[in-house]
């Protein structure tokens, strides 16, 4: 991934989580009830574990790391999305019985995200093996071997 890429993803993230700050001490003011109504804590959560998991998964398919590093991305915008989820059931007062299955629908599609984005990537050895011509260890130290006793 390009470092302006990466360093536009931090960036948005650092936003999502001033401005989240900023909403919820703006919220938190007596006066301005009427106009955030009662954007507290859970709301700024929300905000901020949200345009973070975004960002996180969108990080994973963009980046041009392998494997492991892919799969970390996914999984830690996961467990953003969950965290994000759970405060929006917070915030609305939804009841109790939607917060595992919301958990476990996020959970499903982002395995399911990073099984795609991660299954048909190229390994960082897999090129001198595909070689027709392509000898391993002992070969080449046989043959070096046999060179040096010439």
């Amino acid at each position: 991934m390009k470092k302006s890429l990466s360093v536009f993803f931090n960036l948005i993230i650092g936003l999502a989580f001033l401005s989240a700050a900023i909403l919820w001490l703006l919220g938190s003011l007596p006066d301005t009830e009427d106009v955030f109504g009662s954007f507290d804590f859970s709301w700024a959560l929300v905000l901020a574990t949200g345009v973070t998991a975004g960002v996180m998964v969108l990080y994973g398919i963009f980046t041009s790391n392998v494997g492991s590093y892919k799969r970390l991305y996914f999984l830690l915008g996961a467990i953003f999305a969950i965290v994000a989820v759970v405060s929006l059931i917070s915030a609305l007062t939804l009841p109790n019985g939607v917060l595992v299955p919301s958990i476990a629908v996020i959970a499903m599609t982002l395995v399911v995200i990073c099984l795609v984005f991660t299954s048909y990537s190229k390994k960082w050895d897999i090129g001198d093996n595909q070689d027709s011509e392509y000898k391993n260890y002992y070969q080449r130290k046989a043959e070096q071997d046999n060179n040096n006793l010439d």
